[in-house]
């Protein structure tokens, strides 16, 4: 049996999926969540910036000063931040080699 042939919608289309009076409220949300997101970014001063950080490394410190501490695990570093388990370890990896962050080894190792 041949594959089968989708065509791709319209313009048209499209521009209909998004422009329905009831999605009007998400649409605006997520437009603000972009600016918010671009405008704390780029700012001048970002609290990161002088430390020639990422988004995700100060995200991940943030969290490791949240614990207080306490000893964290890659899963529970990701439950508490906006990456997923499988970039955790790059970036602590990264932190690690600036002296920014220390490993200790445990039973569920990163």
């Amino acid at each position: 049996m041949p594959p089968q042939q989708f065509d791709p919608p319209s313009q048209l289309a499209l521009e209909a999926q998004v422009t329905q009076p009831a999605d009007q409220p998400f649409i605006d949300a997520a437009q603000a969540l972009v600016k918010a997101g671009f405008l704390f970014v780029n700012r001048p001063g970002r609290p990161y910036q002088a430390y020639d950080l990422t988004v995700a490394q100060m995200d991940v410190i943030g969290a490791l000063a949240r614990a207080e501490g306490a000893s964290l695990s890659c899963s529970e570093i990701a439950e508490r931040t906006l990456i997923t388990k499988g970039g955790i370890t790059g970036i602590l990896d990264r932190l690690e080699a600036r002296g920014l962050v220390k490993r200790i080894l445990s039973v569920a190792n990163c």
